[in-house]
């Protein structure tokens, strides 16, 4: 009995994401039902929520979804392989693992200018100041001196806070594995092109749930 229970908290612990589902599913702008779950969805477009800002994800449509287990305890398989997409009624799309989305956001193509990094090809839309430090025009140049500071004094990162758009795009993705309680995280999806050109974009579950589709747009 015990080591159930403790399996039970594992996979728990396991789904639990950075994202804390709505009371139901009926709170978010999309939802339906299959004999196995509830699930509620929102499309976010190229929106990146995080913990103090918010992101732009380039050339990533974002969908948080919420999951919320028919009969509650009873522990259901979930994961991102288990939703698609589906583009104007015909078109689906898969969902890409956080980690490569992490790696675009974080590794875009840029073009430096003057001081100014712009960003290019996959990756957010912003534009980041990031001057470069001047060569010594003649001994002693200020203008070429590192920041004022101890170089050496030890950087302090709270590993329970978001880094950057990367780390955020992993600590708030839907997690895979058995849930037995409502969880939420975001889906993302691949998508270059204009989402004004997209007539109509639908979520697609097929799991062990059931299956449904919802209509985000």
């Amino acid at each position: 009995m015990r080591l159930a229970l403790l399996a039970c908290l594992a996979a728990w612990t396991l789904a639990a994401g950075a994202i804390e589902p709505k009371p139901k599913a009926e709170d978010y702008p999309a939802h339906a039902k299959t004999a196995g779950a509830s699930i509620g969805a929102e499309f976010l477009g190229r929106y990146l929520p995080g913990e103090k800002t918010s992101y732009m994800t380039g050339n990533y449509m974002v969908v948080e979804v919420g999951f919320y287990p028919a009969i509650k305890g009873k522990l259901v398989n979930l994961g991102s392989g288990d939703f698609r997409l589906r583009l104007n009624g015909k078109r689906d799309l898969v969902a890409q693992s956080p980690g490569i989305v992490a790696g675009a956001l974080r590794n875009p193509h840029w073009e430096q200018e003057r001081g100014v990094t712009t960003s290019g090809g996959i990756g957010p839309a912003v534009i980041v100041v990031r001057p470069e430090r001047r060569q010594p025009r003649f001994p002693g140049d200020p203008e070429a001196r590192p920041p004022a500071g101890n170089r050496n004094a030890p950087r302090i990162k709270d590993e329970n806070q978001e880094q950057d758009a990367g780390d955020a795009a992993i600590r708030r993705a839907l997690v895979d594995g058995q849930v037995g309680r409502p969880v939420a995280g975001l889906l993302y999806f691949a998508w270059d092109e204009p989402i004004r050109k997209l007539k109509s974009v639908d979520l697609v579950y097929e799991g062990p749930a059931g299956k449904l589709v919802i209509p985000l747009k």
